[in-house]
């Protein structure tokens, strides 16, 4: 541990998850573990205790140590849970002022987060810094493989319905973060349970490869010592099994798992609707009858429509919506993929049409998401996400959205409706800045016509598109 400490490497990966979780105790949501401060300080924990473990290597390799394989990961996992052990410090030193929710839930996320991603990655980087030779190289091989990682969780999110991701080096996200039901369950055992498969055999195949007198990898090992072949045959298989039972196990979901899992399916002219089978018969006439009328009025409203049908996957429950794409009972919309997640309900579905609008504003949006705000969308600015899909969806019973935001403005719930752009969103009770992002949306379309109100949605100007200025409008 003393040599680690002379190591500029150790203390600057050591002192991302304890900046994180320092973080996190400024604020009274995150200040205790659980799963937002695990959220946070997970991929930091994973970034950081890779960075450490391959620089302990590395350094042992220039200084011409000669440690066998044992006395290595012993040293390098040693330093390597230094920073996500002081972030948990930090943590529970916050939570015990401030109180906690639930301590065994929530030191249990952290757990499965940030600890189970600070292992994960610096076995992994072990092995990285073995077969990559150098002192500085194996650092940036370990960080380029952690890039590699998040481009994958991002690949999931954008490619299929499902809004969570199980990083076995970054850690958990667990869908919509305006979810209340997140908390540690069976699938979280799965999760580290596959990282624990991996990991051995990964350091299994080290081992056997291992050549303690350069601190590296030697191939040439495998010819002549048979038994190296068993560990790599094992890791092989290991990786294989463990990623085509991710589907099975809750940890990754595909098209193809959930329309299994569902196996109903009602096609209209516009919309194809997933469903549970047990659907009668008259239910899916109601909801296909419901769905393209939908369509009609939103086609009038937007002037536009997708190119293609859309798809819906309507689940029995909250919960089996937040299994098997992790979220519930938050409905959520992927308008670059022509996609939307609810539970199942009887027409009038309560949200169908609020969900749609987000699919057919992507012919507004831009960028790789369709949406509106800053960076091309990727940065995506909730007033006009939300207001618009709330003014698409105009429902009048017991009494429409402008007398609602009305009432909510002389009750003192917002007291500046222009509080409502940005992130000032956020800071509103219940649904009070959508009720005010969907008044002002149609208010402007009234006044100005949908096609200033997609010229703004697009990314131009509110000057621009309106000629004055939004906090006077």
């Amino acid at each position: 541990m003393t040599g680690c400490a002379r190591s500029p490497a150790f203390w600057v990966g050591s002192a991302l998850p304890v900046i994180g979780a320092a973080a996190c105790a400024a604020v009274p949501l995150a200040g205790r573990p659980g799963y937002e401060s695990a959220l946070v300080v997970a991929p930091l924990a994973g970034l950081g205790s890779g960075v450490v473990a391959a620089s302990v290597v590395a350094r042992a390799r220039a200084a011409g140590e000669s440690p066998n394989f044992d006395a290595l990961l012993l040293r390098a996992f040693g330093c390597a849970a230094c920073g996500p052990i002081a972030a948990l410090v930090v943590l529970a030193v916050s939570g015990a002022a401030r109180g906690f929710c639930d301590p065994l839930d929530g030191f249990g996320l952290f757990a499965v987060g940030p600890l189970g991603a600070a292992m994960a990655s610096a076995g992994t980087a072990i092995v990285i810094a073995l077969a990559v030779p150098g002192r500085r190289l194996p650092i940036a091989a370990w960080i380029g493989f952690a890039a590699a990682s998040l481009a994958w969780d991002a690949w999931l999110l954008m490619s299929t319905p499902q809004v969570f991701v199980f990083d076995h080096f970054l850690g958990w996200f667990g869908g919509p973060i305006w979810d209340e039901a997140i908390g540690l369950q069976g699938r979280h055992a799965w999760f580290r349970g596959v990282t624990l498969v991996r990991l051995t055999t990964l350091l299994s195949l080290a081992h056997a490869l291992h050549d303690p007198a350069r601190l590296r990898l030697d191939h040439a090992r495998a010819r002549v010592r048979a038994r190296a072949w068993i560990p790599a045959i094992a890791l092989a298989i290991a990786m294989a099994a463990t990623f085509l039972a991710e589907p099975a196990l809750g940890l990754r979901a595909s098209e193809a798992s959930i329309r299994r899992v569902l196996a109903g399916e009602t096609r209209t002219e516009h919309v194809v609707i997933v469903h549970p089978a047990a659907v009668t018969g008259p239910e899916r006439r109601m909801i296909a009858a419901e769905a393209e009328l939908d369509w009609s009025d939103l086609e009038e409203f937007f002037g536009t429509a997708p190119e293609g049908p859309i798809t819906i996957y309507m689940f029995e429950s909250a919960g089996q919506m937040r299994a098997l794409v992790g979220t519930g009972p938050t409905s959520v919309a992927k308008p670059w993929l022509g996609e939307s997640v609810m539970t199942w309900g009887r027409p009038l579905h309560p949200v169908m049409r609020h969900e749609m609008a987000h699919l057919f504003s992507a012919r507004w949006g831009r960028g790789p998401f369709r949406t509106p705000g800053k960076l091309w969308g990727i940065l995506a600015d909730p007033l006009l996400l939300e207001g618009i899909a709330v003014a698409a969806d105009w429902d009048g019973d017991p009494v429409d959205p402008d007398v609602q935001a009305a009432a909510v403005i002389r009750a003192g719930i917002v007291k500046d409706p222009a509080s409502v752009g940005g992130l000032g969103f956020f800071g509103n009770e219940g649904g009070a800045s959508y009720l005010l992002a969907g008044s002002f949306a149609r208010h402007l379309r009234g006044k100005h016509g949908s096609e200033a109100l997609r010229e703004w949605y697009g990314g131009a100007g509110f000057d621009e598109a309106f000629g004055e200025g939004q906090k006077a409008a």
